[in-house]
Parts: structure tokens; C-alpha cells; sequence
């Protein structure tokens, strides 16, 4: 079953990533449609972005780690490959963004192999907690030993 989602805004790309923005709104119906594809529920997510570009979301049942694939089928598509640890990556920011109403970070990079390079699939959330004050992130990590 293939599935599709409208992205709010247009779907950016340049030679080494592409780039989707997610509101609020939109983060719930993501987590779901993730979460269809690492359950084998659905075969593809299709984001349809203003442009017309279409970036296409696909679990590689073949490989259960490492990194995905991107590939190019035509000008207005990009396909990316992923195996069930970056799809599981890309699952826990959204679940988290979902839970707290508010992502931890503002973006997460998917990179994965492109022919003779990488190609990132960045997701970028509009609502994201400040960066941590260093102090703060010295203080936990010397807590850890």
C-alpha cells in the first residue's frame, strides 16, 4: 500500500540534501505514516511538496542497519532507501516532537549513499527547544563518570 502526505511548504534540494520542514500539525501524521512503514504496513510515503517535487520514504527490508539509499527516478523525485535504524532514528524525533510539542532539536539529518557520495535527507521542525547552554552540557557529562 502506498501512502501520501501534502508537505505545508515547498521541498527544497540542492546536490547534497533535501530539505523538509515539518509544523506541528504535521508531525502527528508523520509519527503515524513512519510508523506504518517500519511495521510493514504501508510500502512507500510519498510527500508531495508546493514545487512539485515528491520525495519518496521506503523501508529497506533488506538491511536492518546502516545507511539508507537515495536515488533520483526523475527531476521531481527523490527516493530514499532507509533501513529500520534510520527509519527508527527519524520515528523517535517525531514521537518525541508528538509527546512533548516540541522537537529536541531543530533538524535531524538521514545521510545515506548516493553512486559516488552521500545525500542527506534533512527534517526540519518550526517549534524546537533552545540549544543547551554548554555549562549545562559539561555538568551532564561529568555526571556520567
Amino acid at each position: 500500500m502506498n501512502r501520501s502526505v501534502e508537505a505545508t511548504g515547498e521541498v527544497l534540494s540542492n546536490s547534497a540534501e533535501v530539505v523538509l520542514e515539518l509544523t506541528p500539525r504535521e508531525v502527528e501524521t508523520w509519527a503515524l505514516e513512519v510508523e506504518l512503514l517500519l511495521r510493514g504496513l504501508s510500502d512507500r510515503l510519498t510527500v508531495r511538496g508546493d514545487g512539485g517535487k515528491h520525495v519518496v520514504l521506503t523501508l529497506d527490508k533488506g538491511a536492518a542497519s546502516g545507511r539508507g539509499r537515495a536515488l533520483r527516478p526523475d527531476e521531481h523525485t527523490f527516493r530514499f532507501d532507509l533501513p529500520a535504524n534510520q527509519l527508527g532514528y527519524l520515528q523517535r524525533a517525531l514521537l518525541v516532537a508528538y509527546r512533548d510539542g516540541v522537537a529536541e532539536v531543530n533538524h535531524i539529518h538521514i545521510e545515506t549513499d548516493a553512486g559516488a557520495g552521500t545525500f542527506d535527507l534533512t527534517v526540519m521542525f518550526e517549534v524546537y527547544r533552545p540549544p543547551m547552554p554548554g555549562e549545562e552540557a559539561t555538568r551532564r557529562l561529568l555526571a556520567m563518570d
